[in-house]
């Protein structure tokens, strides 16, 4: 069943979906039942007069969640931002090696320039 989309509804269940901890399947499930139940009580409006806040709705919904999902959820997170974290670390390494042997490399050139070199000492 398609449903019309109100930039209130969207706003609404947008805020619900920043605070759910799930798989990206649960989320839409969850997000679905909801929009359909905003639509049935003609709240496309202003939900949260009806459903309450988003953080409230979003904590009800939750609960309805598996725990090993949120542990998986959770775990799967806190993976790829180590992982992101020793990918950015390992390129500074790799850059600050490839920086130190490239002014290794580059021939030194002294130059001196002596122009008008007048003795000023006081005897």
């Amino acid at each position: 069943m398609k449903f019309k989309k109100t930039s209130a509804t969207d706003t609404y269940l947008n805020a619900i979906k920043k605070n759910l901890t799930c798989s990206r399947m649960t989320r839409k499930k969850l997000l679905s039942g909801l929009r359909q139940e905003i639509f049935e009580r003609n709240a496309e409006n202003d939900p949260s007069s009806i459903l309450g806040s988003p953080e409230s709705v979003a904590a009800e919904l939750q609960k309805s969640v598996a725990d090993s999902e949120v542990r998986y959820i959770k775990n799967r997170n806190r993976a790829l931002f180590i992982a992101g974290a020793v990918i950015a670390v390992a390129a500074l390494v790799v850059l600050a090696i490839y920086l130190i042997i490239v002014i290794r490399a580059q021939p030194v050139r002294v130059v001196e320039y002596i122009h008008d070199v007048k003795d000023y000492s006081i005897d």
